[in-house]
C-alpha cells in the first residue's frame, strides 16, 4: 500500500509505503519480508529506480515522509515490537518519528507519545526541523509534555530537534466543550510559520485564542511560530448550515498557502472573498491565500451534480498548484472535461494549475475503480494512484494489474515542463 511521496533535493521523488511479505516494482525490483514492513523507493526524474529498501522494523506501517535539503529523510511510522534504530531503542506499539541520514543510515527514532496517537502531517520547518501533526483523546504525554483533551478529540503539533529527535515544543489544539471535537487534517511549513488545518465542532482553543463554530462543523486554519509553537493566528471558515472542512494545505512562495477541500451542495464555503460558487452535492474547491490569509483566488471544478473528494495538494517554488483526488460525474479544471463512472466506481484525477489558478494540465484515470492519492510537482507531476482489476488507462497508457491483490498501485511521472 502506497502512503505518500516527497520531492528529493537531487531530483525525482522518494515514495514510502507499507507492504506484506512481497513488494514488486514492475519487473525491475523486488523486496521480500517475513511480515509487514515499510519500504522506501527513490525514483529519478526519468523514472529510473535509484534505490529500494525496507526499514526492517516490526510490523512497520509508514504514514508520512519529508526529505530535507541535505538529503536526510524523516518518517512517521507505526511499529509494534522491540528494535534498535540508529542511536535509539524502541519498545511496544508506538507511533514514532524516524530519521535517516543522506546515505540512508538510521540516525534516531523518537516515540511521539506514551499512548498510541494518530499522525496526520509531517513537515520540515525552516527546511530542517521536523514538525508532526497528530490527534489524541483523553490524556497523553506528547514530546514529554502532559496533555489532556476537554473535547472528545484534540490535536497536537510537535517540533523535534533534527540532531537527536528531542522535543523542542508542543502545542495543543483543543476545545472547551466535552461534546465537541477538533479534527486535524493537514499541515504546511511556510517561512517562519507552521500552518495547521482541519475542522471542529463547538469551539477551538489554541494558546489562548478561541473561535466558536457557526454550524455543525466549521473549517479552521491556524498559523504558529515555527520556532516556539506560540502566537497563533486563527481563522474560521463556515456558515450556519452544513459541514465545512479543509482536506489538505500546501505552502507556496512568499508565505502563501493553497487549500483543497470539498463543500456540500447549497452550503456556502467562504474563505473571505465571498461564497464559493459550486454545482454538485460535494464540489472540489481550491483556494490560494496570501501571507495574511487574504484570498488571491478561489474556484470550484464540478460541472454537474456529482461529487469530488480531494486527497493531496502541492505547490512548486513558482506557485503552481498540483492536485490529486477522485470524482464521480463530470469534472473540468479548464482543459479537457473528464467523465466519471456516475455511481459505479470513482475515478482518480491529477491536475496542475497556474499561480493565478488557470489550467496548465490535467489527467484522469479511465476504467475501473481508481483514486489518486499523493502528488508532488517538480520537473514532472509525480503522483501515486490506485486501481483495481478492471482495465484502466492513464494518459494513454494501459495499466496492467498484476493479479496478486485486490488493488495495485502506480507511481506516475506526467510531463508539465516546469523545473523545480
Amino acid at each position: 500500500m502506497w502512503t505518500t511521496i516527497a520531492a528529493h533535493p537531487d531530483g525525482g521523488v522518494v515514495a514510502m509505503g507499507t507492504f506484506f511479505e512481497t513488494l514488486a516494482v514492475d519487473d525491475r525490483a523486488e523486496l521480500i519480508d517475513e511480515g509487514e514492513d515499510t519500504f522506501l523507493l527513490r525514483i529519478g526524474d526519468d523514472g529510473s529506480i535509484a534505490s529500494l529498501v525496507a526499514l526492517g522494523l516490526p510490523k512497520a506501517q509508514g504514514r508520512q515522509i519529508a526529505v530535507a535539503e541535505d538529503g536526510s529523510t524523516y518518517l512517521t511510522v507505526l511499529t509494534d515490537g522491540d528494535y534498535t534504530f540508529g542511536a535509539s531503542q524502541v519498545s511496544g506499539h508506538q507511533s514514532v518519528v524516524l530519521k535517516l541520514d543522506a546515505a540512508g543510515i538510521p540516525a534516531w527514532a523518537t516515540p511521539i507519545s506514551d499512548v498510541l496517537t494518530g499522525t496526520y502531517g509531517l513537515v520540515l520547518a525552516s527546511g530542517e526541523v521536523p514538525v508532526v501533526l497528530g490527534a489524541f483523546s483523553g490524556e497523553a504525554v506528547v514530546g514529554g509534555t502532559p496533555l489532556e483533551s476537554v473535547a472528545d478529540l484534540a490535536g497536537y503539533v510537535l517540533a523535534l530537534d533534527p540532531s537527536d529527535g528531542s522535543a523542542r515544543w508542543v502545542t495543543e489544539l483543543d476545545g472547551t466543550f466535552d461534546d465537541g471535537g477538533v479534527h486535524v487534517t493537514s499541515m504546511a511549513a511556510t517561512g517562519d510559520q507552521v500552518a495547521v488545518a482541519g475542522f471542529f465542532a463547538g469551539d477551538l482553543a489554541i494558546e489562548g485564542s478561541t473561535v466558536v463554530s457557526a454550524g455543525e462543523n466549521d473549517a479552521f486554519l491556524v498559523r504558529l511560530d515555527a520556532a516556539t509553537g506560540t502566537g497563533p493566528i486563527l481563522r474560521r471558515f463556515g456558515g450556519a448550515e452544513g459541514d465545512e472542512w479543509i482536506a489538505a494545505i500546501a505552502a507556496g512562495p512568499g508565505g502563501t498557502l493553497a487549500i483543497t477541500t470539498s463543500t456540500e451542495f447549497n452550503h456556502a464555503l467562504d474563505f473571505g472573498a465571498g461564497p464559493v460558487t459550486h454545482w454538485s452535492n460535494r464540489s472540489l474547491v481550491v483556494a490560494k491565500l496570501d501571507a495574511d490569509d487574504g484570498v488571491l483566488w478561489q474556484a470550484a471544478f464540478a460541472e454537474d451534480a456529482a461529487w469530488e473528494e480531494p486527497a493531496a495538494i502541492h505547490v512548486d517554488p513558482v506557485g503552481r498548484v498540483a492536485l490529486a483526488g477522485r470524482f464521480d460525474g463530470t469534472i473540468d479544471f479548464g482543459g479537457e472535461t473528464f467523465e466519471g463512472s456516475r455511481g459505479a466506481a470513482p475515478a482518480g484525477y491529477f491536475a496542475v494549475l497556474a499561480p493565478d489558478g488557470g489550467h496548465v494540465a490535467s489527467w484522469a484515470f479511465e476504467g475501473g475503480s481508481t483514486i489518486s492519492r499523493s502528488v508532488v510537482l517538480g520537473t514532472h507531476l509525480f503522483g501515486v494512484g490506485q486501481f483495481d482489476f478492471v482495465p484502466t488507462t492513464l494518459a494513454g497508457v494501459d495499466l496492467v494489474h498484476p493479479g496478486e491483490s485486490l488493488t495495485a498501485q502506480v507511481l506516475v511521472g506526467l510531463p508539465v515542463g516546469q523545473p523545480r
